[in-house]
């Protein structure tokens, strides 16, 4: 009678252990979608350059230098997932304070919200609903007239970072701006 007993104990572990493998798959497999999910898209873009900028063929600047001109960018950002996504942050890597990282000619005066009318406000962190849009923008500046000529050949940049939670991960992502920039080749002192 033991081994009788034993029997549909054995055949019940099966399904279980079935059952676990199956839920296991399934979770896995959530977790990996969400992981590698990029529900933010870049959707659109304006520039405001400097006086005596070119417009590009393909709808970019090439940047003029202005001493103390201003340069504005907006980028537009839509979530595309099913979940709301936190944005936490939005970078410019070619643009640095510190002249040994990458010399240009523009400097970051500020990072701010763009409303639906166009209105300004300083930059921080925004929950965007599933197919919701944000604008983000930066205030770039020019540095003031070198004492020197150009030292570096003009340099053509198209990339930015959006940092933002979605669905309890965290993402730091490389972007293509709507826009490609070519800046000048002056280096603020």
């Amino acid at each position: 009678m033991a081994a009788a007993e034993g029997l549909p104990r054995r055949r019940l572990r099966r399904p279980l252990w079935a059952g676990a493998a199956v839920v296991a798959l399934l979770l896995g497999g959530c977790a990996a979608f969400i992981g590698t999910a990029a529900p933010l898209t870049v959707s659109g873009g304006e520039v405001r350059p400097t006086a005596g900028s070119t417009r590009l063929p393909d709808g970019g600047h090439s940047l003029n230098f202005t001493p103390g001109g201003e340069v504005g960018l907006t980028v537009h950002l839509t979530n595309e997932g099913r979940f709301d996504v936190r944005v936490t942050g939005a970078d410019l890597p070619w643009i640095s304070d510190d002249p040994w990282e990458t010399p240009n000619a523009l400097q970051d005066l500020r990072q701010v919200l763009v409303g639906p009318d166009g209105s300004e406000r300083p930059f921080e962190p925004v929950t965007v609903a599933p197919g919701q849009q944000v604008r983000i923008g930066w205030q770039l500046g020019m540095c003031p007239p070198p004492e020197w000529p150009p030292r570096t050949s003009r340099k053509p940049v198209d990339d930015f970072v959006v940092t933002y939670r979605y669905a309890g991960w965290r993402r730091d992502r490389t972007e293509t701006l709507p826009h490609r920039l070519i800046l000048p080749g002056n280096v603020c002192p």
